[in-house]
């Protein structure tokens, strides 16, 4: 049934957009509820993994250094795992925008199995005696767990883009697409949300650390097996024929005017200025997790059951956010609704330098109150490559968001290095909210002007995009 109701529905799109048109109606309508909930547990079980595997390897470290000595050591494996990811993130959105679907589906799994095999490497060296220590471990086995972990990660970054970018816009029609990255969304979120506290929960009852750590190398391996049965349950051969008929229908559109540089940066401007707009959000120390920003707090007295509270309240506002975001862009459309979302997010945490002057608890208040419309953005700008950029290079668009994030990153990062101390704090808070604003303009200027673009401009051949 699903077949014969793909091709009728990708028959009547074609016959009813225009070639000049964005492909905006790529979808086949109202989405099946089997292949809806299979994709939401494809999303569930990658976001789950990162999780487990995010806290089994700082138990690893702690039980093989013995607690203050991990520091250094695991401190100097996350540098090595983030420069990996660096290095092969660039190369994850033509990868998502070229392999095939099932091809896709087999690195998912393989994402898992890392992950797995990098903490059972990892557990030949501990001893409950606390005997070895990382030194001890052969380079070759530091540098085949590095590589693994790193593969771990950038696999469940690559389906995430897969699925945001190829499969749900393929799966749903335009006016359905923003529920179903909501309902992806709030799964990710509650994954998050539920992982930690089970994982705390199961801790306080396990006495090893090596049972600890066994345990999640099977949890990640039973997260292999269910990714690998729920993605053979996704119509992955009518799937493919719909990402072949839009690619190819936009390869073949005439060209719209005189090609030349001139016209293809004035159509991928604006949107690379959205990007680069959401990117500069992960320049800041605003943040429930961020670990300076709970240093500073912890260091101004603010209990840890208040810093566990003030997370649990920021996940459960990020669900919020992801009602909050269907309803906005109905209501105003994708553009103004995404600005309106940014907006609202910075203009919660403006008061925060000002507030650390008294208590800083306020800061957590802001922080919480600000959620909401941080995860509305997020799904704001997951709609905006959707609609905006064409199907063979939304995965392309949003790998290179994600590296252009991870250089946000490493700048917060060194600027933390440079106002080191808690007396600098708020100097790094007034930074923080500086970069926000900053996106926020930054935003509403690519914002205003891609919606002033004509038609012609914003019809132009994907194979012009490449000269920008």
């Amino acid at each position: 049934n699903f077949g014969s109701k793909y091709s009728r529905a990708c028959v009547a799109q074609d016959d009813l957009v225009p070639a000049s048109d964005p492909l905006r109606f790529e979808g086949v309508g109202v989405v099946d509820e089997p292949d809806m909930l299979t994709l939401l547990g494809i999303h569930a079980s990658q976001t789950a993994g990162a999780r487990l595997l995010g806290f089994a390897v700082p138990i690893i470290f702690v039980a093989l250094e013995g607690g203050a000595g991990a520091a250094f050591p695991l401190a100097t494996f996350n540098a090595a795992v983030q420069g990996v990811k660096f290095i092969a993130s660039p190369f994850l959105g033509g990868i998502a925008d070229a392999a095939p679907l099932g091809a896709l589906g087999a690195i998912a799994v393989a994402g898992h199995a890392a992950g797995a095999a990098s903490c059972l490497l990892l557990l030949l060296h501990l001893r409950e005696d606390g005997a070895d220590s990382a030194a001890s471990i052969p380079a070759h086995q530091l540098v085949s767990i590095v590589l693994l972990a790193s593969a771990a990660d950038l696999s469940k970054e690559l389906t995430s883009i897969s699925l945001e970018m190829r499969v749900a816009p393929a799966l749903a029609h335009a006016s359905g697409l923003p529920e179903l990255n909501s309902r992806v969304k709030r799964v990710e979120l509650t994954a998050k949300l539920v992982v930690p506290l089970a994982f705390g929960w199961y801790a306080a009852r396990v006495e090893s650390s090596r049972a600890l750590v066994v345990s999640v190398s099977a949890a990640l391996l039973c997260g292999a097996v269910s990714v690998a049965w729920l993605w053979r349950q996704l119509p992955l051969r009518d799937l493919s024929a719909r990402d072949r008929a839009v690619k190819e229908k936009e390869a073949s559109r005439p060209k719209a005017g005189a090609p030349g540089m001139r016209r293809v940066v004035t159509t991928a401007l604006p949107v690379l200025g959205m990007c680069l707009a959401y990117s500069m959000l992960f320049c800041s120390v605003l943040s429930d997790h961020d670990p300076v920003a709970t240093a500073y707090l912890a260091g101004r007295g603010v209990s840890t059951a208040a810093l566990g509270v003030a997370r649990s309240a920021g996940a459960l506002g990020g669900i919020l956010g992801t009602w909050i975001w269907p309803r906005l862009q109905a209501r105003l459309g994708t553009l103004p609704g995404a600005a309106a979302s940014l907006w609202l997010f910075v203009v919660c945490l403006a008061p925060v330098p000002a507030g650390l002057l008294g208590s800083p608890t306020l800061m957590l208040v802001l922080v919480v109150m600000s959620r909401p419309f941080l995860w509305a953005f997020d799904l704001a700008m997951v709609s905006v490559i959707q609609e905006q950029v064409p199907a063979s290079w939304r995965g392309k668009a949003a790998g290179l968001q994600a590296v252009a994030c991870q250089l946000f990153e490493l700048a917060i990062s060194a600027l933390a290095m440079a106002f080191s101390g808690h007396d600098r704090f708020r100097s790094l808070a007034g930074i923080s909210v500086g970069v926000l604003a900053v996106s926020a303009c930054t935003f509403t200027a690519s914002a205003l002007r891609q919606q002033r673009k004509t038609a012609a401009a914003g019809s132009i051949p994907v194979a012009e995009y490449g000269k920008a």
